[in-house]
């Protein structure tokens, strides 16, 4: 076994770096994970946050899913998820759009995957307490671990932090200047 992951390794970390993703050991019969469908979860998510609908925001999410918003509120389960949301997309991010832009894709094993971005929330009405905006956006840090069961990503983890706005840096302007996720 250990000379077929070393085998595998050696051709991940050469298809891998050239290509700039993470390299991991598969186990015989898992095979590498494309992040095209960690991608279709960013891309749901931003939808549901702009048709304002927390049921389907949290399509993704697990039932005990562990969630930090950006103020540092924690809660453990889908139904405080859905719920916090129901009341920001009805109050305070009421008519916003968000968009995320990949930082990093780390799959930890075959199933289980770390994905950081930087999102981009527009048009909201007002921030929460302490919480600033850079030229009319606010830009957060949020990092997702998914995981997937039974063939399915799932969010266990949806960690956001909100930016300060002296590290809203060239470097983030430039990301999020794209089309993002």
């Amino acid at each position: 076994m250990i000379s077929r992951c070393v085998a595998v390794l050696s051709v991940l970390m050469v298809g891998f770096t050239a290509s700039g993703g993470t390299e991991f050991c598969a186990l015989a019969g898992e095979s590498p994970q494309n992040p095209k469908e960690l991608l279709q979860i960013l891309d749901d998510e931003g939808a549901a946050w702009a048709k304002g609908d927390a049921d389907a925001f949290a399509t993704h999410v697990r039932d005990n899913v562990a969630f930090t918003n950006i103020v540092g509120m924690f809660s453990l389960g889908k139904t405080p998820f859905v719920a916090q949301h129901k009341s920001i997309f009805a109050s305070i991010y009421k008519d916003s759009t968000v968009r995320q832009f990949v930082q990093n894709i780390s799959f930890i094993r075959y199933d289980t995957a770390i994905v950081d971005t930087i999102t981009k929330v527009v048009n909201f009405h007002k921030l929460p307490p302490g919480v600033s905006a850079v030229d009319g956006a606010l830009y957060t840090r949020l990092e997702q671990v998914m995981v997937k069961e039974h063939g399915t990503w799932k969010v266990a983890s949806f960690h956001n932090v909100a930016i300060a706005p002296k590290f809203v840096d060239q470097s983030v302007r430039t990301l999020t200047g794209s089309d993002g996720h």
